[in-house]
């Protein structure tokens, strides 16, 4: 997803959740509940979102509730999600950005990313995982849960099932593009 955003493609989208292959799937024995679970958590993030299989078919109750969760995350970062799509429609700049396009010298890190320049977003990658590890670029970063961090930090995060850990920027003036380019009066600071 990464990757597509910044070779042009920049509503790219991840596969699927619950995967293309919807004959191979018969019920719930069928599904790694926590996999579709995780995995509709980082579609919740991106510039689209679609499932091969009804949830509600495939799910017990508490990994339904977590789908259900993470699309509430969704619904509540959607006028994000809809403000950087018509800004990559100008720009052409990705929706979803590594985090390397706002924080020079993270570009080892690509299991997080940028939603836009202010909202970092560390889905869980490894299975049956209760914490993750989360760099932090330079200010303050207030996570989903209420706590704030300092940055430049590596901090470690409980990850339940129904989190999608995310650190929104905490500043005066929120950034509106990476360093550099800031006499062009597009990337200046918004108040």
């Amino acid at each position: 997803m990464l990757a597509h955003g910044m070779i042009g493609h920049a509503w790219t989208c991840p596969d699927m959740i619950g995967g293309g292959e919807i004959g191979a799937v018969g019920g719930q024995q069928g599904v790694d509940q926590e996999f579709f679970v995780r995995y509709a958590q980082i579609a919740a993030l991106s510039p689209m979102m679609q499932f091969s299989l009804p949830p509600a078919r495939v799910l017990d109750a508490r990994h339904l509730a977590a789908v259900h969760s993470a699309l509430d995350v969704r619904t509540e970062n959607l006028p994000l999600i809809l403000s950087l799509v018509d800004e990559a429609a100008l720009t052409g700049e990705a929706v979803v950005r590594p985090m390397a396009f706002h924080a020079p010298g993270l570009d080892d890190v690509t299991d997080q990313y940028f939603l836009g320049p202010n909202l970092i977003v560390a889905p869980v990658t490894e299975k049956a995982a209760t914490h993750r590890d989360v760099h932090l670029p330079k200010g303050q970063w207030q996570a989903d849960d209420g706590t704030v961090h300092t940055g430049p930090t590596r901090i470690t995060t409980c990850t339940p099932l129904d989190r999608i850990p995310r650190f929104t920027r905490v500043t005066d003036a929120a950034v509106t593009e990476p360093p550099g380019d800031q006499d062009d009066a597009r990337w200046r600071p918004t108040r």
